[in-house]
């Protein structure tokens, strides 16, 4: 039994450890995503593409770990879960501060998206 579980976690893609690794990580940037669509409500076109932006994110987020750890991070031994989620919070903490730019547009701003 050992072995079948070791076989299963060994050819696991790494897109499925980030998921996993990385959801503590995204409780804030859960938080500030919340936010926006709800300040942002009545502009549908704002929220579709807050939307479609985020799922993108989450696919780079992704790809991100597949590239620095390739498809499986089996040869750092017990310590890839350390690894990827040192990576993944790197990486969710650069996207909290790009919608935290999105949340701080005022309305005199002249290059605000909110008119």
């Amino acid at each position: 039994m050992k072995k079948i579980v070791l076989i299963i976690l060994l050819f696991t893609s790494t897109n499925i450890l980030a998921n996993d690794v990385c959801l503590s990580d995204q409780n804030d940037l859960n938080k500030l995503y919340t936010k926006l669509l709800n300040k942002y409500k009545n502009n549908k076109v704002f929220v579709k593409n807050l939307i479609d932006s985020q799922k993108k994110w989450q696919s780079y987020i992704n790809s991100q770990i597949e590239l620095i750890y390739g498809s499986s991070p089996e040869p750092l031994g017990s310590v890839w879960r350390l690894c990827i989620k040192n990576d993944c919070k790197f990486l969710v903490n650069k996207r909290i501060d790009e919608l935290k730019y999105l949340e701080s547009s005022e309305e005199y701003d002249v290059c605000s998206f909110e008119y």
